[in-house]
Order: structure tokens, then sequence, then C-alpha cells
């Protein structure tokens, strides 16, 4: 299938860089054989960089599929890997013969083991813990699998240990000395609470069967590359919403505290937790049941545990036991459709010494199920044109952590800002590029443009700040891009979807979806992105809280080099880069660093947290980390802010009519108001409009 005739369906691109195991219902080995085989069948004749099916591709399935199941090496030891490892020499043969000897045996292996590591739990618990621990150093981030089941059972102990004893400093008072007899009146129950979580998730591991099938079929899809995928028909609807800008959800955004305690940091209106008058912003969470017997204890799971519970959740109902003051509190919430604050853009006018307009735009959203809904494009245009009016003499449109989208969203938003033209060059497996263009003559923004990207900026955000850049339309600002230039469609595995029958025959959607990468993305200067970025003219300091992730980063990315294609395009007069970025390098920017340096003391405590298993130093990290917290608030406060936004989402007579829409407004401001990184975006662009009065 040539590219011209399959570039319509490559319209979206998403950053998805590992697809965790998720729930389905069970499936037959039969069935699972059967639709592995078509998958790779599929995948050989569309795939960008199709494989051979030989021993390195099973022996690389393998290895996708083992750290799908065990990537903190807990449940695996050596032998077991080696057992695997020996069998893998045959799965690509399972595949083509439809049989399944590998997935039986590591379900059989993966079984025996949860078992095993139950009982020892158990006994963990029953016979009690000495919760004070000992001062030394535990590794909880292994590179290689225990030597023996011996090894692996002291893993699961010390995980236990620490566990259990951060479940005891949740419950005590971190303003004062570390006191034992505090620590007893909350040991039992701390004990009991992490002993059902342990089990509950060992329990939902043993429900292997129902989830392994994906599992399977993704450690195949990512042998191809990072950003193929699987799905079930259930998936393939989600994935659908998911760029949209109205989406079933819970309502609650959730992060974790310096001292380890999963707090609610947002409360989405129009949801289910807006609507329950037993929720607040700033209750703890301590674990969360579905209605389907699935449950998550944040006494001993990560805040990565918690996005996985959600993203394999199959029911619409569940069950939060929060901790709010000294009171504790179960609220029953409902999966609802709302209009999502985090799927739209956002727009305001930055009043300082520049009135500087301001659009954020979190992803390349579209409406899938209602083609007569225009998408993002057409709201950033509405919001310029709003902005326009209101005077404004410079605009900043920021894509951080705009993880991507849709691919034709992205060249109308280019369109916006250029006269007309080619935007990006597309590459299909047999070699053949081709150009997409905007070919609406005119703009609707001819002034001073920043794009402010960072780490989290990919695919289709990508696209946008590299043709801008390309086209000298704008600065862009913040600090090099995640690197994901190619493009991935879904198609049905039905194989009457690829014959004549196809116009006359229903689809049968059990045969699943295949998520495949078939075209790799230039641009302008026919050069690539991929596994690069964008690289900012003016790079600004980086407040990471976490380490950033990179394309490059990530098993079989794939490598893009440059083309040879016939280009015509007209780039505007060079923005005065130079002169900005020796500006911005002599600015004072010792706030900044101080909350530089802070986050990193932050980082550093992390690791003596994960290591420790001395509960009175445990105790003391905690202190130290709260105390740096509030250092960090206070800087935050202290900083002057170039600017004072007012927003321009919403008209005044309709935010007084809504309060959910009223909300939605004043969380947006709020954010503003606390951005240093903005600030400093801000700053430069009233810089670049000096300069070009000058």
């Amino acid at each position: 299938m040539s590219i011209l005739s399959k570039l319509k369906s490559y319209i979206f691109l998403s950053l998805i860089c590992c697809l965790l195991p998720t729930f389905s219902h069970s499936q037959d080995r039969s069935g699972m054989a059967k639709r592995a085989k078509r998958f790779v069948e599929y995948m050989n004749d569309y795939h960008f960089k199709p494989r051979k099916i030989d021993d390195e591709f099973g022996h690389d399935v393998h290895l996708r599929i083992v750290d799908y199941l065990d990537h903190e090496k807990l449940f695996f030891t050596a032998d077991d890997i080696a057992i695997l490892s020996a069998a893998a020499d045959s799965l690509d043969d399972d595949i083509e013969l439809k049989k399944t000897n590998y997935v039986a045996l590591i379900s059989r292996l993966y079984k025996e083991r949860i078992g095993q590591l139950r009982d020892r739990v158990t006994e963990y618990f029953d016979g009690g813990f000495d919760v004070y621990g000992k001062q030394l150093r535990i590794e909880n981030h292994f590179d290689t699998y225990a030597s023996d089941l011996r090894e692996l059972t002291e893993r699961w102990y010390n995980s236990a240990l620490s566990a259990t004893q951060h479940a005891i400093l949740t419950e005590l008072d971190l303003d004062t000395t570390f006191d034992r007899t505090s620590v007893e009146l909350v040991k039992s129950k701390s004990l009991e609470e992490t002993k059902e979580s342990f089990l509950g998730v060992l329990d939902s591991y043993k429900a292997f069967e129902d989830q392994f099938e994906l599992s399977y079929i993704n450690a195949i899809a990512q042998a191809y590359d990072p950003h193929s995928a699987y799905f079930n028909e259930e998936l393939h609807h989600e994935y659908s919403e998911e760029l949209t800008s109205e989406q079933y959800v819970f309502g609650i955004t959730y992060q974790k505290t310096i001292d380890g305690k999963i707090e609610i940091t947002e409360i989405l209106p129009g949801s289910s937790a807006w609507f329950s008058e037993d929720i607040e912003e700033g209750d703890i969470i301590l674990s969360i049941t579905g209605s389907d017997g699935s449950h998550v204890n944040s006494a001993n799971e990560k805040i990565q545990d918690f996005s996985r519970f959600f993203s394999e959740l199959s029911t619409d109902t569940i069950y939060l036991e929060l901790q709010s003051g000294e009171s504790i509190k179960e609220v029953e919430l409902v999966r609802t459709k709302v209009y999502s604050d985090n799927d739209i853009i956002k727009s305001a006018m930055l009043d300082g010494e520049q009135k500087v307009g301001y659009i954020s735009l979190p992803d390349f959203y579209s409406n899938w199920t209602d083609t007569t809904r225009l998408g993002c494009a057409n709201d950033v245009a509405k919001s310029l044109i709003k902005l326009k009016k209101a005077g404004m003499n410079g605009l900043i449109l920021d894509l951080r952590n705009n993880g991507g989208g849709s691919l034709v969203e992205a060249v109308d938003l280019v369109g916006i800002f250029i006269n007309y033209g080619p935007v990006i060059l597309i590459e299909d497996r047999e070699g053949n590029v081709v150009s997409l263009k905007d070919f609406n003559k005119g703009s609707i923004y001819r002034g001073p443009l920043i794009v402010l990207i960072n780490s989290g900026a990919a695919s289709a955000s990508e696209i946008v700040a590299g043709a801008l850049q390309d086209y000298n339309r704008a600065v862009i600002v913040g600090q090099s891009s995640f690197g994901k230039a190619t493009g991935q469609g879904i198609f049905p595995l039905d194989p009457k979807m690829e014959t004549v029958l196809a116009a006359f025959t229903p689809e049968d959607p059990s045969w699943g979806y295949a998520k495949s990468t078939g075209i790799g993305l230039y641009r302008l200067r026919k050069s690539s992105a991929q596994q690069v970025g964008i690289h900012p003219d003016v790079v600004t300091p980086h407040i990471p809280r976490y380490e950033d992730l990179y394309e490059r980063n990530l098993p079989h990315s794939i490598k893009l080099d440059s083309v040879e294609k016939k280009l015509y395009f007209t780039p505007k007069t060079t923005p005065p880069i130079n002169e900005l970025h020796q500006w911005y390098k002599q600015q004072e920017k010792e706030q900044l660093n101080e909350l530089i340096a802070i986050t990193q003391e932050l980082r550093e405590l992390d690791k003596q947290l994960e290591q420790s298993l001395y509960l009175e130093e445990i105790y003391s990290t905690y202190q130290s980390m709260t105390k740096l917290s509030e250092q960090y608030k206070d800087v935050l406060e202290s900083m002057h802010f170039s600017f004072s936004p007012k927003s321009f989402q919403f008209n005044e007579a309709l935010l007084k009519l809504s309060p959910h829409l009223q909300s939605y407004n004043d969380r947006f401001i709020e954010r503003l108001n606390r951005d240093p990184e903005l600030n400093e975006a801000y700053k430069i662009m009233v810089k670049f409009i000096g300069l070009n009065e000058e």
C-alpha cells in the first residue's frame, strides 16, 4: 500500500512509551495464538521497519514480556530467566505455528512464584516485623535477578518492611522528635493495612490469564518499536476518546507529596468528585478499591502504580479511603463524561511591560466520534482573534508536556502562523517521500511568537515547533523536546477488512487492532527530530522533580537520518536569536537556581528513602523533605513575576452563569501565577518585542 493511499489513516501521533499489562477478558490460548500470528503478519506487511521473525525477534519479545511482568525483578529468579531465555529460542516458531509453549511456561513460572511469595509474605506479617529496622542500605532498583528463591524472598521481606515503615510514618506527627511510644500506638494498624495491601497486590497478579494476552501481543509490538501496540475493542475505543476534549473520568488529580503521601491536588469540575461533598483538595489517598475487586494502597505503592491501577481498571465505580485531617472516610466515585480541562486550549493575556497573549495547548485533540466538531487548531484560531482584539503585542504558545495527537491538527496549527507552504515531510516504508502542506494563503497572526517546549513536548508538538523554527516564524524557548518523529495509525486486524469484502461485511472487532508505526517524519531541513528532538533557540533553566525521559532511551526506538526531496518554501527573516540568547545569559536567575538546587536535594533524599530500612532515619529524612518543600514554596512566593494574567478562556457573563467554568478559570490563573518557566518566557518576549521596535 503506497503512502498516498494510506496517508489518511495516519492522522494522529501519540506518546506511548510503554504499554503496561492491561486488563482484558480471559482469552483462550488458541485465540491468543491466532491473534498473535495475525498481528505479526499485519506488522510485517505495513510497519515502517518490518522484522524477520527469527530467534533474535523471539528473544526481543521475551525480553519485553519479562520486563512487563517483572520490571522490578521481584518475581523471577535468575534460574527462571535462564529457562525462559532458552524457551525463547522457539518463540518465533510458536508465533508462526500458532502455538503457546512459551506462553504456557512463563504463565506456570509466574503463578508458581506468586503463590510462593504470597505464603512468605503472610509468614512475615503473621510473625511480626521489627518495624524499627536497622541501619543498613538496601537496593530497591535491581539490575540483576535474584540468584535463588531465598534472595527473592529477602527482597520481598525488605519491601514489606519498608512499606510498613512508611505506613507508620503517615500516621505520625512529623513536627516533633521521633518517639517510639507514638510508633507503638499505630504499629498494629499499619501492619494489618500493609499486609492487606500486599496480599491484595499478589492476588491481583494471580489473575494472570485475564491480562496476559494484551501483555504478550504488546511485547511483540514493542519488539518492532516503542510506539506500536495491540488494542482489543475496549482499548481501541478508549484510545480514540483520548484525542477529544471530553472524556470519561472520576475527576481527581493526585501527586506524591514530599513526605511520600498521595495527595488529591485537583478536582475536575462537573465530575463525580466535584459533586461529592466528602472529597476535598488536600485529602490523602490511603487506598482505592474498584468494584471489580482491584486494589491499590498508598502504604507500599509508587505513584506509577496508581497510574497503572487506573489504566487497568475495568469498572466505572471506585471506593477511595481518604484521610482528611484526623478523620478517615470512604468516598464512592463514578466515572462520568465531562469536559476535560486538561485536554483543551487555555488562553490568557499576560499584562506587564507588554501585553503578551498566552495559549496553552495540552494535546493536539480532534474529535474522531463527531466529525462536525472542529479540533484544537480551530480553537487556537478563535483564541488568537480574541487576544488580537484585546491588543496583544506578542504571543507565547505553550507546548510543554504536550505529547502529541492529531497530525492534521498540527499541520493546520502551523498554517495559522505562516502564509502557505509545506509543513512536514513524510516517508513511507518504501522510501516514498511526500510533503504535507498548508494550502491556505494568509495567516491569522504575524507578530512576535515564542513557542515554549520541554522534554515532554513530543511528536505533533515537535512538528509545530520544528516547522515554525524552519520558517524563522518563532523563537523556540525552553528545553530540548522528547524526540519522537514517527507516525502511527490504528487499523483493524480482521482479515476481511483487507479484501473486497470490506465494503460489504461488518468488521469483526474480536481480532483486535494494530497500532502500527507506518511513517517517518522529517523537518523542512530534511533532517529528522527522531531521537534528537527540537533544540530551543533560547534555553531556560529547567526545574525537574523527576528524571526526564527521551525517545532515544527507549528500547527498539527507530533511527532516522535524512531524506532527499525537492522542496520550496520561503523562510522569513531570521529573528534576533543571537541577541536574545546573549541578553538572557546575562539576566539574574538567583531564585530560579535556588529552586533547582532544592529540587536536586529532594531527589537525593528520595534515593535515601528508597534505600533505608531504619525507621528513625526515614523519619528524619521525611522531616528534611518537608522543610525543603516549605523552602521551595517560600522561594516561589517571593519571586517577582513580571506579568499579571487575565484569562480569555470564557467571557465574564458565561463565568457568572457557570460555577464549573469559574472554577476552571480560577485554577488556570493560579497556575500561571506560580509558573517560573513561563515568567522567563515572558521576559524573553518583552525583550523580543523591544528588539523588533528598534
